[in-house]
């Protein structure tokens, strides 16, 4: 599943460059999903 989003400043309004983020596998030690963030556009 991706997620796009912005960054939220101190107010809590969105700003910045989109990003999309999305899972890349699980950590062997944690068994935490790990994800991957990019910009876009």
């Amino acid at each position: 599943m991706n997620v796009y989003q912005k960054y939220k400043d101190a107010q809590g309004r969105k700003t910045g460059p989109w990003f999309i983020k999305y899972p890349i596998g699980r950590d062997s030690l944690t068994g935490k999903v790990r994800y991957k963030i990019e910009k876009v556009g």
